[in-house]
């Protein structure tokens, strides 16, 4: 009986040495700390920002992440870090807070990979701005935002073209495909704008759905909605 409660301590002390160790080895002090799936996602960093993931399983570490987050994000009650399934394989995925642009919040995104028990950046989802999804669909969804400047001439002067667009992607595999777009343009030189949505067909291609131009004093916002409506009934086609 003794012998048991012995090994139990050392058992003990031995867990704890490892996890003790593993998140000395961390850049930073422990900034936030989160449990899901049986592992625990611990955040390592400064008073300004997140400079590490440590993943680890009963106190044994199983991945470690080096990725900067965006500056001041630390005031958030997550640091930045969020915990969803991505890609629709009821595995849990994650993501940090890395940037704020003209279309929205920007994460870099690791997803889980069963094989190697380990969690793998993926590039594509990590550019997407204002990222979302529709579970029930099984699609991701994304925001774009670009300007573009028609320089000065000798008679005219500079004009600004302005872009929005609403994307849905789809998965392929561990590859993410847009497959259905909405963009609102404005063009400033001649104070007009074109609304246009596109899918892609069976054989990889752009068809247009719908094109409208519309001058600026008759211009709606709520007659070109830039999110999901009609996606439905494109994918019930």
């Amino acid at each position: 009986m003794k012998k048991k409660h012995i090994t139990a301590i050392l058992a003990a002390m031995t867990a704890a040495f490892t996890l003790a160790s593993t998140l000395s080895s961390c850049s930073g002090k422990i900034l936030y700390r989160a449990t899901a799936d049986e592992l625990t996602y611990t955040l390592h960093g400064t008073n300004e920002r997140v400079e590490q993931i440590t993943v680890t399983r009963d106190g044994k570490r199983i991945g470690s992440y080096q990725k900067r987050g965006m500056r001041g994000a630390t005031q958030d009650e997550h640091y930045g870090f969020r915990l969803t399934d991505l890609n629709f394989d009821r595995k849990t995925d994650m993501q940090l807070l890395i940037a704020r642009e003209d279309a929205g919040d920007v994460f870099a995104t690791y997803l889980w990979d069963e094989n190697n028990g380990q969690y793998v950046y993926h590039s594509k989802l990590s550019t997407l701005q204002d990222m979302g999804m529709i579970a029930s669909l099984g699609v991701i969804t994304a925001r774009e935002c670009r300007i573009e400047i028609d320089p000065a001439t000798d008679d005219t002067p500079e004009f600004e073209i302005r872009t929005e667009a609403f994307v849905i992607y789809r998965w392929h595999g561990n590859d993410l495909t847009p497959v259905y777009r909405k963009e609102l343009t404005y063009y400033e030189e001649s104070d007009i704008y074109c609304y246009l949505i596109t899918e892609l067909n069976e054989q990889g291609e752009w068809d247009t759905v719908r094109e409208s131009w519309i001058t600026a004093d008759r211009f709606d916002p709520g007659q070109y909605p830039m999110d999901a409506n009609g996606f439905e009934g494109y994918i019930a086609q």
